[in-house]
């Protein structure tokens, strides 16, 4: 792969105009270009390179990206794994590194881990990535002292145990990214990392549990932009004071989600609430939506949307909506139009249906909801796309997909339709008539293009 890589750099470089320049091979190279190669290959590619030309024999010591992952394990035993990892790093030459990776079984191999991580701090690593997902289901107890270094600006660990105590944390000052995946993020912890990572960015949680109460207090952060928390199965609330927020999302059971302070910057948020649908009996639900008034970008499923009134979404500066709903949700296409009729620069909206189908729509639908769609006169002068994926040839789906087309009609560039499962095997002249009808009585420029479901 690397060869090959290589190997075609003469032809991008020079072109195909002139026989001396096609001719040019990878040993021809100038050191400059090949370096520059090297530098951002992968370790097993330049070590498999290595062993092609005697130019390239050392060139594995200019790699900077140290990922010593499954990939590098591939067919070797633990103890030539182990020989592996500490040749490299410490015949490296001065170029020193950007990246070092290890996914190891570290269960009584503290030392060893301790002395790889300290080897790739002295080379000059900003990036540091620790797997220990081989050591379960123990979990590889890991000292605070091994992510305590001032250079490191990126850290991400996996599946094992730390305890930051306050007066351990002075190292992570510089920290600006932090990752905790398959891990016990107790309060103590992430209450140490606000009070010490002046600098940090984004922290994501994902699979972690002992959070209970997640409490970001970041109002002294000027740089915290990034919350992703993902399937922390034990979190029953979260309470954010972080001013400088930009970009939050959830993934989980529902859960109290509460604003200590305003988020002017806030931008891009996706709640994922999972079953069962209990969101309305969650209390402070009403005082999310006013921080929301910045929102560009809001994912949510039906299980969120249920827990308000339509009405309520007020949201000026949204202009990418996605909405997944679940089966068993009660809302119906009106209630999408209505909340999406309240954000004017609304460009991009994707609703996923899935097996829904929106049902037959109840006595709500047969009352306001098919009037409210006949009747209305909402606009969209900026949506340019719209995607509806699970569509149905129902009432509902199709009078959703007309008024689109009907009130952005000189904006819209696209509606993208994605068939329900159940409709895959119609007959394409199904599709034709589909267009048709859509276009009825509708002056529009988008493109309609239909697709089956995936």
């Amino acid at each position: 792969m690397a060869y090959q890589i290589i190997g075609a750099l003469p032809a991008m470089f020079f072109g195909g105009g002139n026989k001396r320049r096609r001719t040019t091979t990878p040993a021809t190279l100038p050191d400059e270009i090949i370096e520059t190669i090297l530098l951002r290959l992968p370790l097993r590619e330049i070590r498999q390179l290595s062993i092609l030309s005697k130019r390239f024999r050392h060139s594995w010591k200019l790699c900077r990206n140290l990922a010593f992952d499954g990939s590098f394990s591939a067919g070797l035993t633990k103890d030539q794994f182990k020989a592996g990892v500490t040749n490299t790093l410490y015949l490296l030459g001065k170029t020193g590194a950007d990246r070092f990776a290890l996914r190891y079984d570290a269960a009584g191999e503290t030392r060893f881990v301790f002395c790889w991580v300290h080897r790739a701090i002295q080379l000059g690593v900003s990036r540091l990535e620790l797997d220990f997902t081989p050591s379960a289901p123990k979990k590889f107890m890991l000292s605070s002292d091994i992510v305590n270094y001032e250079s490191v600006t990126s850290i991400k660990l996996i599946n094992c145990e730390i305890l930051l105590p306050h007066a351990a944390a002075g190292g992570l000052r510089f920290l600006r990214d932090l990752t905790l995946q398959n891990m016990r993020a107790r309060p103590v912890t992430i209450l140490t990392l606000f009070r010490n990572c002046y600098e940090l960015r984004s922290l994501k949680l994902i699979n972690c549990n002992f959070i209970f109460a997640l409490r970001i207090f970041a109002e002294k952060l000027r740089c915290f932009q990034t919350l992703i928390v993902k399937h922390c199965s034990d979190i029953h609330s979260i309470c954010l004071n972080a001013p400088e927020l930009q970009t939050f999302h959830f993934y989980g059971k529902i859960c109290e989600i509460a604003f200590q302070v305003d988020t002017p910057r806030l931008n891009d948020v996706l709640i994922e609430f999972s079953h069962p649908r209990i969101f309305q009996m969650v209390p402070r639900r009403k005082e999310m939506i006013p921080r929301f008034a910045a929102v560009r970008s809001l994912t949510i499923t039906s299980t969120f949307l249920e827990g308000f009134k339509m009405s309520q979404f007020t949201l000026p500066n949204l202009e990418e909506f996605v909405l997944t709903i679940y089966p068993e949700s009660y809302l119906n296409a009106a209630d999408i139009i209505i909340m999406l009729s309240n954000s004017p620069r609304i460009r991009r909206v994707h609703i996923d249906i899935g097996q829904n189908a929106f049902n037959d729509g109840g006595a709500y639908w047969k009352t306001i909801g098919r009037h409210y769609l006949n009747e209305s006169a909402a606009a969209f002068p900026f949506l340019q796309y719209v995607k509806i994926r699970g569509f149905c040839y129902k009432e509902q789906t199709v009078m959703m997909a007309k008024f689109f087309l009907k009130y952005a009609s000189s904006s819209l560039r696209c509606l993208a339709i994605e068939k329900a499962r159940i409709n895959n095997n119609l007959p394409v002249h199904y599709n034709y008539e589909l267009i048709n009808y859509l276009r009825w009585g509708i002056a529009t420029i988008a493109d309609i293009q239909i697709s089956d479901y995936h």
